[in-house]
């Protein structure tokens, strides 16, 4: 790939990453307003107000696992499925107890660096 080639899909990569930052937070801003106003909509105690009407919408199902139950019938099964959460363990033990059986997993990605022009010469 030629440099300039490069240096066009790096900026172009760049502006869009800029906008990406900036449009996220406007979106954690209006969902923050938006749950603002659920929460004094709920509480109002009204279904209806106009045109408009509150309703509970499914978003999601999903099993889930009642622990106790799946034990007694499948104890071997139990104790080789079971999952500890880091969170929960930190609650009931210390960290430093902890070091000895956690591994710490990092994730990247790469992103683009708008460096000055100043920073490029020599």
């Amino acid at each position: 790939m030629k440099q300039s080639n490069l240096i066009d899909k790096m900026a172009k990569a760049y502006e869009l990453q800029e906008i990406l930052k900036k449009e996220r937070q406007l979106v954690r801003q209006h969902d923050e307003e938006y749950k603002i106003l659920m929460d004094q909509i709920t509480a109002s105690g009204k279904q209806k107000a106009g045109n408009y009407e509150l309703a509970d919408k499914v978003v999601q199902r999903q099993h889930f696992i009642i622990s106790d139950k799946f034990r007694e019938r499948w104890p071997d099964l139990f104790n080789q499925l079971a999952i500890v959460k880091v969170k929960d363990a930190k609650e009931v033990i210390d960290d430093k107890d902890l070091e000895t059986v956690w591994e710490m997993k990092i994730v990247t990605k790469p992103v683009v660096i708008l460096h000055n022009e100043s920073e490029n010469q020599p």
